[in-house]
């Protein structure tokens, strides 16, 4: 009896930690970090991305703000990164908070998303 037990509690063990480890590798989320993350329409960003899909079955990544694509084709490292620079805020944004957001076609057909805000400030107002 004793010896069933152990060997029980050793697969709920083993069973748990398989369990874990596949949700984590699928519940990554995708992130994106706009810097500098204010300033004025027109300025010229840096957008870096983590979590998001690295395969080739995957598409690349896209960059919108409001409804304007302002990067496409953005390829992912092995890691699931990304770095785009001199993405531009564009010209005649209003003040106020902007979301900024990365996509990408996962292989499902799905789509992965990351959104950022950036602050628009018009100086002398």
């Amino acid at each position: 009896m004793h010896r069933t037990t152990s060997i029980a509690l050793a697969v709920s063990v083993l069973v748990a930690g398989l369990a874990s480890t596949s949700a984590g590798a699928t519940s990554q989320r995708a992130k994106i970090l706009v810097q500098p993350s204010s300033g004025p329409p027109g300025r010229f960003v840096t957008i870096r991305g983590s979590g998001f899909c690295a395969s080739r079955r995957c598409g690349p990544v896209r960059i919108r703000i409001y409804s304007l694509f302002v990067a496409k084709g953005i390829r992912v490292t092995s890691r699931g990164t990304f770095v785009k620079r001199q993405v531009q805020i564009p010209g005649g944004t209003p003040t106020g908070q902007i979301g900024v957001i990365a996509s990408q076609r996962l292989a499902s057909g799905a789509q992965r998303q990351a959104v950022a805000t950036y602050d628009v400030i018009i100086y002398g107002h």
